[in-house]
């Protein structure tokens, strides 16, 4: 099931109904809010769902709240930590999943956002970063926080969604990702300033 690779950089991921693989890439504190994330997971979901998070752990008691909600969540939602990621291994590493999923309390940028885009990544996010009117786009999500039913809602639809469903969605996702970042050396310093979060 690797993913396969077009010669214009775009990754195509194998998607099955019923069937999602989500990450989280980032510093692990209160203000990127995965404790909100989990919480979000925690409900009744028909098919399978693995969310990997990638990055530090900067906030160990914030932690150590998360790691007790993931003790809590249904048998088919599977949650690991796997750690800091080398900056050069993360599109490799993006390329096993489907879609971001990060519910931040603020973002002035979003770098893991961008980052998510250029894998060919959809994303589910909070609208407190500047990455608005996703799903107009076909490249995602932007939710109030409060709004946990939407969050689940999303959740459930990427679920439910086919290959072909997922390759638009995907496709989409990468042109915006490339639409935004045709200054290289814009680029290349967003992609500095990322690798030092995780």
């Amino acid at each position: 099931n690797l993913p396969s690779q077009s010669e214009n950089g775009y990754v195509k991921r194998k998607k099955e109904k019923n069937e999602l693989n989500l990450f989280y890439i980032s510093r692990i504190s209160e203000v990127k809010n995965l404790k909100h994330s989990l919480s979000i997971l925690d409900s009744d979901f028909q098919g399978e769902i693995t969310y990997s998070i990638y990055g530090p752990i900067e906030d160990k008691e914030y932690w150590e709240q998360c790691r007790s909600i993931i003790s809590g969540l249904p048998d088919n939602i599977s949650v690991t930590h796997h750690g800091s990621i080398n900056p050069r291994d993360v599109q490799s590493t993006l390329n096993k999943h489907h879609f971001l999923f990060l519910t931040t309390q603020n973002e002035n940028f979003g770098h893991s956002i961008v980052e998510s885009f250029l894998s060919s990544k959809p994303v589910i996010i909070s609208d407190r970063t500047p990455w608005l009117n996703l799903e107009e786009k076909e490249i995602g999500w932007d939710i109030s926080l409060t709004d946990l039913k939407k969050f689940r809602n999303a959740i459930k639809q990427c679920l439910e969604m086919s290959q072909k469903e997922y390759d638009r969605w995907s496709e989409n996702a990468f042109i915006f990702g490339n639409s935004t970042s045709k200054n290289k050396e814009a680029l290349e310093y967003n992609r500095l300033l990322f690798s030092n979060t995780i």
